[in-house]
């Protein structure tokens, strides 16, 4: 992902690099998300394996996800994808940054004192 990062940095003009910086990002940030969901389904899984909540005796009934839970699961990953992409344009368009204000801690300097 850095090296095709970098070979779109050399492309011509602004907005196609940073167009794919925001893909880049917003694929490596989900893309970990989903990593760390999964990570924590498997941990749980681990914990709770040992209590033996559901005897073994009964029969195993397979239970297929309703269309409310999934479009309910879609719409929560939408969300989370739309959000993220937002997150990452306000970020390298650099919304919100500022420079740093300089303060002396000696006296006066550039017009702001102590």
């Amino acid at each position: 992902m850095y090296g095709l990062q970098l070979l779109w940095d050399l492309l011509p003009g602004k907005y196609p690099a940073l167009i794919l910086a925001i893909a880049n990002l917003s694929l490596i940030q989900i893309s970990s998300e989903l990593v760390f969901i999964w990570s924590g389904v498997v941990a749980l899984f681990i914990i709770f394996k040992p209590l033996k909540i559901v005897p073994i005796k009964e029969k195993a009934i397979k239970m297929h996800a309703s269309k409310k839970l999934i479009t309910f699961v879609s719409v929560v990953f939408g969300l989370v994808v739309i959000t993220s992409i937002i997150t990452n344009i306000m970020y390298l368009v650099g919304v919100n940054a500022h420079a740093p204000v300089i303060v002396s801690h000696r006296g006066v300097d550039n017009k702001n004192g102590v």
